[in-house]
């Protein structure tokens, strides 16, 4: 059984689950709540008095003046649009399993209605399907920024697909020594930038192959490499990845596609995104482009028949050996 010194955070706790922008909670409601819930006796007197009680303290408590009814307002970092968008990022993710996804959407929501709730449910079932081997790179997350932070070696197994689509150790008598610089997301995946013991410059490594992850000590044969010896990620990383769709292909090149169609214009920006600029030549629609080689013939090639490329000649002869080597394959 509650104290009626607990109403105030009861009344609170009701607000939270049962308001939002769109719905109120009533004085009766209210009154209705407290006795259902918590088995206390309240009149619509003792509601309105603790209602002033919280908003005096700094809790924002919106009052529908025709008819009568209180919702919270505002009272968390997030916004609720704020919230949805990370439900849907939790969501959309390949890094999460279903089941772990269930449980941190129900923790965001916990910050949203019991209306704004409803949005998610029909998703449960889905996700309790879904699988992924993503979850120990979260419970290992802390020891790469630990390394990291503290500027550590790190030791790891590295696997790969075999012949049979399974993953297997790729070099099983061997585990990768690294110096590690930074963590990147790029196209659903998680890359650390490192540099690999006595050798030069940075390789970038798909975190989700790694397994045996630790950190490990120096010793006269693994001395921490502090310095990134390597312009693309030097000084910026991030500048890297703003021309790289593709974040492991290193070779940018700026090229110019003609589109016959404005219709066309769409594909383009959605898959090379700020990348892409329109521009007029003799009143022809073309689209240059900067970006990494790898994902520029990638995007030709499946849609030849609606671009041509018109520079630089060398991507045009890339494409041409390719077609030719199709042709080959094919015909």
């Amino acid at each position: 059984m509650y104290q009626k010194k607990a109403i105030p955070f009861l009344i609170l706790e009701i607000l939270h689950n049962e308001t939002d922008m769109e719905h109120y909670c009533s004085q009766k409601d209210l009154v209705r709540l407290l006795k259902e819930r918590y088995g206390l006796q309240v009149d619509r007197k003792a509601v309105g008095a603790n209602v002033e009680l919280l908003n005096r303290l700094g809790v924002h408590i919106d009052k529908d003046r025709n008819k009568g009814g209180y919702r919270l307002s505002y009272c968390y970092d997030l916004r609720r649009d704020e919230i949805k968008l990370l439900i849907d990022a939790v969501l959309s993710s390949h890094h999460i399993d279903g089941g772990t996804a269930i449980d941190l959407v129900k923790r965001l929501e916990h910050h949203l209605s019991k209306f704004e709730r409803r949005d998610y449910h029909h998703i449960y079932k889905t996700l309790q399907i879904r699988g992924s081997n993503y979850n120990w790179l979260f419970e290992q997350l802390g020891v790469f920024l630990e390394a990291i932070r503290n500027r550590k070696m790190i030791q790891f197994s590295y696997y790969d697909y075999d012949r049979n689509g399974e993953l297997q150790n790729k070099y099983p008598d061997h585990h990768y020594t690294v110096s590690p610089y930074q963590i990147l997301h790029s196209d659903g995946f998680y890359y650390l930038v490192c540099n690999i013991n006595k050798q030069e410059g940075i390789s970038l490594m798909r975190m989700d192959m790694m397994d045996d992850v630790n950190i490990i000590e120096e010793d006269e044969n693994h001395i921490f490499n502090p310095h990134i010896n390597d312009a693309r990620f030097s000084p910026n990383p991030f500048h890297y990845l703003s021309q790289h769709i593709q974040i492991n292909q290193s070779n940018v090149i700026k090229a110019k596609i003609h589109l016959a169609s404005t219709a066309d214009i769409k594909d383009v920006f959605d898959y090379f995104s700020y990348r892409a600029e329109i521009c007029y030549d003799d009143l022809d629609l073309n689209i240059e482009i900067t970006a990494d080689e790898e994902s520029f013939l990638h995007f030709i090639l499946q849609n030849g028949d609606k671009y041509k490329v018109l520079s630089p000649s060398s991507i045009i002869d890339k494409i041409k050996e390719i077609l030719r080597k199709m042709w080959k394959d094919y015909l």
